[in-house]
């Protein structure tokens, strides 16, 4: 932990690991924004 520790105090590690994590969920709401916005997908018919 402590490595982990020194290795997130240096903003060239921490900008990398940071987008890595947020990344996936605004694809993810991209992709479901994209469906949701077509009529044809998850109709009621």
């Amino acid at each position: 932990m402590e490595v982990f520790k020194a290795e997130y105090a240096n903003p060239l590690y921490r900008l990398p690991m940071t987008f890595t994590e947020i990344f996936p969920v605004g694809v993810v709401s991209a992709v479901s924004a994209g469906l949701l916005r077509n009529r044809r997908f998850l109709s009621a018919r």
